[in-house]
């Protein structure tokens, strides 16, 4: 199909996290622009619990949900030649983000071109929510209009729960990779609580990035830099990382 239409494509990019959830019901509910596409693009290291939420949300939602995926996140990582994560470095640093671009925004747009052809425009429905917006991007794609309904609405990740509730609809947790390097301590301890199977999964991913071939520095996933099963997620001086914990700028948490 080649796209001739004058105005842009709406797609929805869909974590399948609480905001973003939360656009998908505002547009079956007619609160939001329908999207011509939904699209989850699949890092292959989502929760458990995020890959359930999708099939929910397919078995709800009337309109067609597409799933792209690019490769998986950890077996790409453990058998490239470098590192797109943002990892941090024994040497004190932490690598650039680059796996929100290549895992996320370039799977969207190949679908869309296999699709549409290469001539699209399209507004790019993000979930981020009124009390997120420092994490507000212009798009440095051409193709690519980055809108904010829930920052629009005025709309915070709290209301967005009681929105999903008082609608009848499942409240997802956040959607982010297991391993994603952005992760707090404080979500590393609940994490560890709570999933300690998927845990132990990025304890093994984080084992396998030190001594590397083809750099001096060890890698890790968290901020504290010690390899993530050896950390006590007791000892009360790690509220000093609590602090230093960035957040991602990616269109990744919703």
């Amino acid at each position: 199909m080649t796209y001739t239409g004058n105005a842009p494509l709406e797609v929805l990019s869909l974590g399948a996290g609480v905001q973003s959830t939360t656009l998908l019901i505002m547009a079956m509910n007619g609160e939001i622009k329908k999207p011509d596409e939904i699209i989850f693009a699949d890092t292959g290291n989502e929760p458990k619990a995020v890959y359930e939420h999708l099939e929910y949300l397919k078995s709800i939602c009337p309109f067609k949900i597409g799933v792209v995926q690019w490769d998986n996140i950890v077996n790409w990582h453990l058998n490239s030649k470098y590192f797109i994560l943002p990892v941090f470095t024994s040497g004190g640093g932490q690598l650039r983000r680059q796996c929100t671009d290549h895992f996320k925004l370039k799977p969207i747009r190949r679908y869309l071109v296999q699709k549409y052809g290469r001539r699209f425009k399209a507004n790019m429905m993000i979930g981020f929510s009124a009390d997120e917006m420092n994490r507000r991007r212009i798009s440095n794609k051409a193709w690519q209009t980055n809108i904010y309904p829930l920052i629009e609405k005025n709309m915070s990740r709290e209301d967005c729960k009681n929105y999903l509730k008082e609608h009848g609809i499942q409240v997802p947790g956040k959607s982010s990779c297991v391993v994603c390097p952005f992760h707090s301590p404080k979500y590393w301890r609940e994490f560890k609580a709570k999933y300690p199977d998927e845990y132990d999964e990025a304890c093994k991913f984080d084992d396998k990035i030190r001594n590397l071939k083809f750099t001096k520095y060890n890698y890790y996933v968290c901020n504290i830099r010690r390899p993530l099963r050896d950390i006590d997620w007791g000892n009360p001086q790690l509220i000093m990382f609590e602090d230093m914990s960035q957040e991602c700028t990616g269109i990744c948490g919703t």
